[in-house]
């Protein structure tokens, strides 16, 4: 049966093994399936769900169990690199009932079992396998649907998060070809997920996949957008802030913001983007500004 391997304390079902291997010594807990799936479902879905969930829960578990069994000494890893397993600790009432009522029930295509991935999360519509980080051909049971019950989770969405150009540069490293100018998203899924972008600099593009940026901005998703806000000041017969979002055309809004005495930002006027994004305004007063757009700040820079 499967042999989860990360044990740390508490109780367990079947024996315990202890294995000398690559310079360290492993307590393996060997378990049957079923007795292993009852550590699972308690750990993976709170036992309060309902029953039906919960039978869900069990049979994903047991079929990637199955599904997913490592080489070497161990099968599973009792943590989140396969499954989360908690041994008898794990156990209630309510999943063992929910394991007891799905016994040796897998998931199959054509007769054969499938690995069944699951998540806490899926941000309102999961993604097919081929446009996901999990790549490949396409697989029958791993198609894009919606999941319209994802708002109760606390991650459905995601906030906004904002770097410097030097930070980005330096997240994006070899990446980045010149001085940074944007991120651009150049095929999503059906989520729709990023499945390919290209990190836009001054000397080249470099092409990279959804997972690839994800890893290197951490982010929770690959389903994000990016926008690249610049602002410059020009100080002459007249003071003028102007700038550019990109991606972005001509007709959209945007705020120009200057910062009070007492440290805050305050809305000067909402102006117009004319062709590429770009924007202007003439200012009548020294001081600091920026540019908003949707709630996104850019650059500060000092008018004198």
């Amino acid at each position: 049966g499967p042999v989860p391997s990360g044990i740390t304390g508490g109780q367990w079902r079947g024996v315990l093994e202890l294995r000398a291997g690559g310079g360290e010594l492993q307590a393996i807990n060997v378990v049957d399936l079923e007795s292993y799936v009852r550590g699972v479902v308690a750990a993976e879905s709170p036992s309060s769900w309902p029953a039906e969930a919960l039978k869900a829960q069990a049979v994903a578990a047991r079929t990637y169990a199955i599904t997913t069994q490592k080489s070497g000494t161990f099968d599973h890893f009792a943590d989140t690199r396969s499954q989360v397993y908690q041994g008898i600790a794990g156990e209630t009432p309510t999943t063992d009932a929910a394991v007891a009522a799905t016994t040796d029930e897998v998931v199959t295509y054509e007769g054969r079992p499938v690995v069944t991935y699951f998540f806490s999360t899926s941000g309102g519509r999961t993604e097919n396998n081929e446009s996901s980080q999990l790549g490949g051909r396409p697989a029958p049971w791993l198609r894009s649907v919606s999941d319209p019950f994802d708002e109760a989770s606390p991650h459905h969405r995601f906030g906004p998060r904002s770097w410097s150009v030097p930070r980005a540069e330096d997240a994006l490293g070899g990446w980045v070809k010149g001085s940074l100018r944007s991120i651009d998203v150049v095929q999503r899924g059906t989520s729709p997920r990023i499945v390919r972008a290209e990190v836009v600099g001054s000397g080249g593009r470099t092409t990279v996949s959804g997972a690839q940026l994800r890893a290197r901005l951490d982010l929770p998703d690959t389903w994000a957008y990016f926008t690249t806000i610049t602002t410059t000041a020009r100080a002459g017969t007249e003071r003028v802030v102007s700038g550019a979002v990109r991606p972005g055309g001509a007709g959209n809004s945007v705020q120009v913001e200057r910062r009070s005495p007492e440290g805050r930002w305050r809305k000067v006027t909402d102006v117009a983007t004319r062709a590429g994004g770009r924007n202007t305004l003439t200012v009548g007063q020294p001081g600091r500004y920026r540019i908003v757009e949707r709630g996104m700040p850019g650059p500060a820079v000092r008018m004198r």
